[in-house]
């Protein structure tokens, strides 16, 4: 994983008190998934509705440039579980989309959990 990639996931992780994003890196140094972790009880406060999931879903998958794609189950994700496929060997595939779209969620559907 580059540095500044690791650098722009630290800052996310640092801006936010309840949410914590975790990259699964390849050999070759690209992100492969992203687990985003949510503490249960407080993403149940935000009362996220079906849909909320799918405003998510294709958020990830138009922000990223459908490099990204969600693939947690309902079940994991009522409890604050969610993973993101990286499609990194995808012809169009740049890192700053994967940070751009994390970025993106975090703004948009976490903005209420910014330290």
């Amino acid at each position: 994983m580059s540095t500044a990639f690791k650098d722009k996931i630290d800052k996310l992780n640092g801006e936010h008190k309840y949410v914590h994003f975790v990259p699964l890196v390849g050999d070759d140094g690209r992100p492969v998934s992203i687990s985003i972790r949510f503490q249960a009880n407080r993403f149940q406060q935000l009362t996220v509705s079906r849909r909320d999931r799918e405003v998510l879903f294709n958020l990830v998958e138009t922000a990223s440039r459908y490099t990204m794609l969600v693939t947690t189950d309902e079940r994991l994700f009522n409890r604050g579980v969610i993973d993101i496929a990286v499609l990194s060997m995808a012809h169009n595939y740049r890192s700053d989309y994967v940070s751009y779209t994390l970025r993106t969620i975090a703004e948009e559907i976490f903005k209420e959990e910014t330290r």
